[in-house]
């Protein structure tokens, strides 16, 4: 045993207890994929930094909150991609963040022990599996840890937290490849500050032409920006000259249709929201446009898919032929996202302070 499990300091049990009531999970429970912003969606309502309340008073968990921060994340303007740095989803909830080294196993009850005891809730990323950990409690001096554990794809995993009634876990030893620790210690960021600089770096993301160096080229799952369209519709031709029988359940089809329908289902719901809260008709027509863009998405993701749901005359089609609806609906996509990116430009330009 080490020493800090009976330092004076570090108390045997303890758990971060919500700040505020918080009503039970109201929305849609699809789609929850991606991870980071649960994660965030949480920790505000954990520290009572959510803005939505219900008539009781009480905090609402409801799915928009979970858009904003795919939008703040950068999410809902890629393909499977994040911002390395999540600085604007911390901020305006007034968290900041600590980012620690991958530690050994027999290290990993200290960190929680000694930053959770002090109000601060650790977020913990395993190395080799799908899942992540957000931590706002403990038992037994660590040896049992209270919280949420998260897994990238798995709504309804994501959505279905308790801040109230946390999991337990026994024994997480990683490998861990990310460890944040956060720290309520400052004044939230203005929403409206972080929504323009999220949307000015969107609107970078939505018309970068050249492919980014953090982009998997290969296998177009991870990027942003045409150049990951030039290289969707360049596998897919490819695939049609080639003839391929493989369809569904290859790249570039699954799961990256749905993927991209997702993302910009969070995107057009902040977009309408935001358009309504600034009553800026630039705004609104990029909601407008994405909610197209959507519903393309849903299109060919419907195209892709082969199940009891699917059209049986897309069934009837060859798989050339659907490859091709694939094609035309991701130039349509193309030009959409370069649409949508030039009114938020106006919306930003128009609104800048002088």
């Amino acid at each position: 045993m080490n020493d800090y499990r009976t330092a004076p300091k570090v108390p045997n049990e303890f758990i971060i207890k919500p700040v505020r009531s918080i009503e039970a999970f109201s929305g849609e429970a699809w789609p929850f994929s991606n991870v980071k912003p649960a994660v965030f969606a949480a920790l505000g309502l954990l520290y009572g930094k959510t803005e939505k309340v219900g008539n009781t008073g009480a905090l609402i968990y409801s799915d928009m909150e979970y858009s904003v921060q795919n939008v703040l994340t950068g999410y809902a303007f890629g393909l499977f991609y994040c911002m390395p740095e999540p600085v604007l989803s911390a901020a305006i909830y007034g968290l900041s963040f600590t980012q620690l080294q991958s530690p050994d196993a027999d290290e990993v009850e200290k960190i929680v022990t000694e930053t959770v005891s002090q109000g601060n809730a650790v977020y913990m990323i395993e190395s080799e599996t799908p899942f992540s950990y957000l931590i706002w409690g403990y038992r037994n001096h660590g040896e049992i840890l209270l919280g949420h554990k998260f897994e990238e794809g798995n709504d309804g995993m994501n959505c279905a937290l308790n801040l109230d009634k946390p999991a337990e876990f026994s024994s997480l030893e990683g490998p861990f490849k990310e460890i944040l620790v956060f720290h309520p210690n400052s004044e939230p960021y203005s929403r409206d500050d972080a929504y323009r600089e999220a949307l000015t770096r969107g609107v970078q993301m939505l018309t970068e032409t050249e492919p980014p160096k953090e982009m998997d080229f290969a296998k177009v799952h991870y990027g942003y920006g045409q150049a990951i369209y030039d290289e969707w519709i360049r596998q897919l031709d490819q695939a049609n000259k080639e003839k391929k029988e493989a369809f569904y359940f290859t790249s570039p089809i699954f799961p990256h249709f749905i993927a991209l329908l997702e993302n910009r289902t969070h995107l057009y719901k902040f977009l309408k929201l935001y358009a309504e809260m600034k009553a800026d008709k630039s705004l609104a027509k990029a909601a407008e446009l994405c909610e197209k863009l959507k519903n393309n998405a849903e299109n060919g993701a419907q195209i892709g898919f082969e199940n009891e749901w699917s059209d049986p005359k897309i069934l009837a089609l060859s798989n050339n032929e659907r490859r091709s609806m694939l094609i035309d609906t991701l130039l349509e996509c193309r030009s959409l996202e370069l649409e949508i990116a030039a009114y938020i430009k106006v919306y930003l330009e128009n609104t800048e302070t002088k």
